[in-house]
């Protein structure tokens, strides 16, 4: 009973961080209109949607993803890395296309 219900917690958590990174890389992905000025956003929306998980599951202290102390473990942990790339690739991606399509020509 007790592992059905952490894994209904890790789905609806995991499903929260789909939404709030998508929710990121579609603000981002905006920065190719240059006159654009909301892709800043995603920023804030990504802290948002941490402290929302963080609620909605009530996460101990000892849980959270604010330990500095355990940093280098936290890293180590499946999906961590990639979960993090994402909107460091979807940023490079968005500024090349950016540059790339709306090139000014003189």
């Amino acid at each position: 009973m007790k592992n059905q219900q952490a894994m209904e917690n890790n789905k609806k958590g995991t499903i929260l961080t789909i939404i709030g990174v998508a929710i990121m890389i579609l603000l981002t992905a905006t920065k190719v209109v240059p006159s654009s000025n909301i892709a800043s956003y995603s920023v804030f929306v990504g802290i948002a949607f941490f402290f929302i998980v963080e609620a909605v599951f009530k996460t101990p202290n000892a849980e959270s993803g604010l330990r500095f102390n355990t940093i280098v473990e936290d890293i180590k942990k499946s999906g961590v890395i990639a979960w993090a790339l994402v909107p460091c690739f979807s940023g490079i991606v968005t500024i090349v296309v950016g540059k790339s399509e709306f090139v000014e020509v003189y």
